[in-house]
């Protein structure tokens, strides 16, 4: 992983819009409330959210937006999302690669990252990743797409990622460039 020189997110799918953005909204706030219910945060739970987006639409950043505690939010990611601390006074933004957090260990009580495992890149990233957060975190919660949802939420199309991966891919090679993510950039099929 390396930090993207600008604001376009490599790692985000298309525009969704009606349905499909209404969809996926509905699942972000299932997952919000599930953490907020297991963990059970209070006003004084310090949260790191690693893998914030340059994305600005309505289903991006979403825990940030979600979250009563936004002066105990440290947002990291690759990409510019240095608006979220504008849009969420106290809140801190720090712009760097999930797999060398600048962070001592152990100093947030929770660490969150939504759907970013699967754009580290090899498995043997994705466990680096893993350990990099629980090295930051007293307690971790990391979640990736439910391959067994008929929504695909990084392209918006649904069941494809059911089809056999040779398959996606030679759809991958024809459809619109703004469908998927860029070779290597993400993983959401396999």
């Amino acid at each position: 992983m390396t930090v993207a020189e600008n604001n376009s997110s490599e790692y985000v799918g298309p525009k969704l819009g009606g349905f499909a953005t209404k969809v996926s909204w509905y699942a972000r706030q299932q997952m919000f409330d599930l953490l907020m219910a297991l963990a059970n945060p209070s006003a004084a739970t310090t949260v790191l959210d690693v893998g914030v987006t340059s994305d600005r639409r309505e289903d991006c950043n979403f825990f940030e937006k979600l979250y009563p505690h936004k002066d105990k939010i440290t947002a990291v990611g690759m990409e510019d999302a240095s608006f979220l601390a504008q849009e969420y006074p106290g809140l801190k933004y720090v712009r760097s690669d999930g797999l060398a957090l600048p962070f001592p260990d152990k100093s947030f009580d929770l660490v969150v990252s939504f759907a970013v495992i699967e754009h580290v890149g090899s498995r043997v990233q994705q466990k680096a990743f893993v350990m990099e957060l629980c090295r930051v975190g007293k307690t971790c919660c990391i979640t990736t797409p439910n391959r067994w949802y008929p929504l695909e939420f990084h392209t918006a199309v649904p069941l494809i990622h059911w089809l056999p991966p040779l398959l996606v891919s030679s759809v991958a090679e024809i459809a619109p460039s703004t469908l998927f993510c860029p070779r290597g950039k993400s993983q959401p099929f396999i």
